[in-house]
């Protein structure tokens, strides 16, 4: 009997923690490569680069350019299932900042296009700002 218990704990366990990979969650998405859409009026670039555990996604614009990696054994990304959503977090590790600062990927796929935004909030201990934001959405 309990070993019955201690192997339906287990599966369920399992089962709560296994999660889309990172990979398999864009493969679904959009395909690696160098994609031109628009920001705005503007026009922007994303660069999508997959590989066998991480996925590298690039926004640039005219005036700015960040980059946001993401590992399949990583539990800073949630993928919604019903919608293919993705969002991600890691620390930013700016020393001046509180907690170094967060930043922030999310990945939205609407009607063939894929909206793309990556944000990095940086607050240090006076409440000064220093966020930034940007945005471009690919059609496909």
């Amino acid at each position: 009997m309990k070993s019955l218990i201690l192997t339906l704990a287990l599966t369920v366990s399992g089962s709560l923690f296994a999660k889309t990979p990172a990979t398999d969650a864009f493969n679904a998405i959009i395909a690696s490569g160098e994609y031109v859409g628009v920001s705005g009026s503007e026009k922007c670039l994303v660069n999508v680069l997959t590989t066998t555990n991480s996925v590298t996604v690039s926004v640039s614009t005219k005036n700015s350019y960040d980059v946001v990696a993401v590992l399949n054994n990583s539990s800073h990304y949630f993928v919604n299932e019903a919608t293919g959503e993705i969002s991600a977090t890691q620390s930013a590790k700016y020393p001046r900042y509180l907690d170094g600062g967060t930043k922030n990927l999310y990945v939205k796929s609407v009607n063939n296009q894929v909206e793309f935004s990556i944000s990095t909030i940086l607050l240090d201990h006076r409440g000064e700002d220093a966020s930034t934001y940007l945005e471009c959405t690919v059609s496909l």
